[in-house]
């Protein structure tokens, strides 16, 4: 299928990504070990296009993810970001705010019969220049944060700690927000992969296990991808905190689809960049 991000005349940055190699055992990552004692990492330089230039051509259903301007007031009052430092394993009433600060958003852009914030999975991330205490194991890895299976689990949290029954429905998907919480220039940037760029069979089941000073160790599924030469790359250059990049995570019309790839990468751009704290809050929608 043919989309904006054919174009071939953007700005264009160049980094050094991890994916994933089949080796014959089904990965797993403890997020309290090194990475490259764990995975049979495959090093890739890629290239990268601004996608700011053509924002407004962007599609949830073609290329999986756009660019929108909205402001928030929630994650910048002055208890947020220490709250989070280590994620929820549900949606506390300072993290069920700001979601809610984007359901007018995500309800009119999905069209979606009934939408509800994912419990647990509201997480802050901030690189070791802010000398914030977070991190995240996935982030280096070319990775999606679904299966089939993680939907299943999400949805089976967040409607058992709210005591509502799962709505009858003919589809369901998964749309990710990403937030970033302070200015541009940042030290980190996030890339998105272009969805019909990457084959069905480029993604293997990786178990991660994460862990919390708050609670014992977690078990979440998600996706490692595997190279393609075809795969095409983007960013938006210079985010603000007034802007959200939403992507599609999940879909069950297209479940094997590779919609919502992404990997952070280090800005080569800047010479005194910010360091990056971003939030992430997902959203369960559901079609009568």
């Amino acid at each position: 299928m043919a989309g904006a991000t054919q174009q071939i005349d953007l700005p264009m940055v160049e980094a050094d990504v991890i994916y994933g190699r089949r080796d014959g055992d089904a990965p797993q990552l403890h997020s309290n070990m090194p990475i490259e004692a764990q995975i049979a990492m495959d090093r890739h330089r890629i290239r990268i296009r601004d996608a700011r230039p053509i924002a407004d051509s962007l599609s949830l259903d073609r290329e999986g993810f756009i660019l929108r301007d909205h402001a928030a007031v929630t994650p910048f009052e002055p208890d947020f970001i220490p709250f989070n430092f280590d994620r929820k394993r549900d949606l506390p009433p300072i993290n069920r705010r700001y979601a809610e600060e984007m359901l007018p958003l995500i309800a009119e852009l999905s069209g979606g019969d009934v939408v509800v914030p994912q419990a647990g999975r509201m997480t802050l991330r901030a690189t070791p220049r802010t000398g914030l205490p977070t991190s995240d194991s996935t982030a280096p890895l070319v990775h999606l944060d679904y299966t089939p299976n993680a939907i299943r689990d999400a949805i089976a949290l967040t409607f058992g700690l709210e005591g509502r029954d799962v709505p009858t429905h003919r589809r369901v998907a998964l749309y990710q927000t990403w937030r970033v919480l302070v200015p541009p220039p940042h030290d980190s940037l996030l890339a998105i992969c272009d969805a019909w760029s990457v084959s069905d069979g480029a993604t293997m089941v990786m178990q991660t296990y994460t862990a919390s000073r708050e609670a014992e160790a977690e078990q979440i599924e998600v996706r490692l991808c595997s190279y393609e030469p075809g795969h095409r790359w983007y960013y938006f250059s210079d985010m603000r905190p007034d802007e959200l990049l939403i992507f599609k995570g999940y879909d069950s019309d297209r479940p094997q689809s590779a919609s919502g790839a992404h990997v952070a990468f280090d800005n080569p751009l800047a010479d005194e960049p910010n360091g990056r704290i971003s939030i992430e809050a997902r959203y369960i929608i559901f079609w009568n």
